[in-house]
């Protein structure tokens, strides 16, 4: 962008007077300001010692940096704001495509289908000297529980075939996964719990897609794999 230096000192030479406001507003310098010390100092400048040449010619070219810098650092926000944009639409529209699919996400709710196996993968942040899984109703009845001993620290799977304690099939219906793990001082060391799960819509929030699954949000950030198939899962 070419520098008009002459129009905007005359712009300047009676600048309108900023209020107190405005003033504490602004609270930086920018190239306008810039521009009217510039103009300042020439207005001001003793006519038997005028202002050196060179001083003024590296004065304008430090204001013809300055502008092209803002100029760019405005450029570059609207670029992160077009990219931001863009992306958006791409995750937005990524999302809907997933109606009906299969996922693996951040989430210890899961559907069980009758007649079908449901594995669910958890994390051990250090080997655990105790490992027990928890299978519950949504309103927190325990339908069963399985000691696994100890187990290494990393990511563990879990295969539940769909029976209560007593041996009994559950019915279709949405559960909770729980794990209880310390190691030999008694600490927890369960670090995040992953089940599958259809979604089976996406909903629009603040830009933002977040896909349900089993009845809970999840955002797209959250998912860690994606099956081609709706079939349950221990087929």
């Amino acid at each position: 962008m070419a520098l008009t230096v002459s129009s905007s000192i005359d712009a300047l030479l009676n600048p309108p007077e900023k209020t107190t406001e405005q003033v504490k507003a602004q609270g930086t310098l920018d190239k306008e300001d810039f521009l009217l010390l510039l103009v300042t100092q020439l207005k001001l400048q003793n006519p038997l010692d005028p202002l050196d040449n060179q001083e003024f010619g590296a004065q304008l070219a430090q204001f013809s940096s300055l502008e092209q810098l803002t100029n760019l650092n405005e450029s570059m926000k609207e670029t992160q704001s077009t990219n931001l944009d863009l992306t958006r639409a791409i995750t937005n529209g990524l999302s809907a495509s997933l109606i009906g699919k299969r996922i693996l996400a951040d989430s210890n709710r899961f559907y069980h289908y009758q007649g079908y196996e449901d594995t669910m993968k958890f994390s051990l942040t250090a080997p655990a000297d105790k490992v027990k899984v928890r299978i519950s109703t949504t309103s927190g009845n325990v339908l069963y529980e399985k000691d696994l001993g100890s187990l290494p620290s990393g990511e563990q799977t879990f295969v539940w075939n769909g029976k209560n304690s007593n041996g009994n099939v559950v019915s279709d219906g949405q559960y909770v996964f729980e794990v209880v793990a310390n190691d030999a001082s008694g600490n927890s060391i369960v670090d995040k719990l992953r089940t599958y799960g259809i979604v089976t819509a996406v909903r629009f929030r603040d830009g933002m897609a977040y896909l349900v699954v089993n009845n809970v949000e999840i955002p797209m950030k959250d998912i860690e794999e994606i099956l081609s198939d709706v079939t349950p899962l221990g087929v």
